[in-house]
């Protein structure tokens, strides 16, 4: 809600898109799609989003943390192609978890929800 040029692409405030042609080119794509994932992580999510999150990331996580797991017990050999495979698994299990921990936590609760202005005079919070 920031003033803009009427040509540009993506606001100078936040960097959303601001049309739909914004990300028809795969570079201009990223900052569109990483726009979507911030906004997802930073404040309430609606279901959809909080379940389209859940839906992309899960699997992922299993996926990776099942690969982790046998990468550490020797199911798979040892050499420095499992060892990349190992490191590159844990680091998107660990995205892929502080995903779903943010989004979901972001839905439940609001994201000022811990900050003091948000409670009454006696620190309680209105709806408890």
């Amino acid at each position: 809600m920031k003033p803009n040029d009427r040509e540009a692409a993506y606001c100078i405030n936040c960097n959303t898109p601001m049309n739909l042609s914004s990300s028809n080119d795969p570079i201009e794509r990223m900052p569109a799609e990483g726009y979507a994932y911030r906004k997802a992580a930073e404040t309430k999510p609606n279901i959809v989003v909080l379940i389209g999150v859940w839906l992309l990331f899960l699997p992922t996580f299993v996926f990776c943390g099942l690969a982790v797991v046998g990468l550490i017990f020797g199911f798979y050999g040892g050499g420095f192609e499992n060892f990349v495979w190992f490191w590159v698994s844990l680091i998107v299990a660990v995205f892929s978890l502080v995903m779903l921990y943010k989004v979901s936590k972001n839905y439940f609760y609001p994201p000022d929800y811990w900050d003091e202005e948000y409670q009454d005079k006696n620190g309680r919070h209105p709806e408890t």
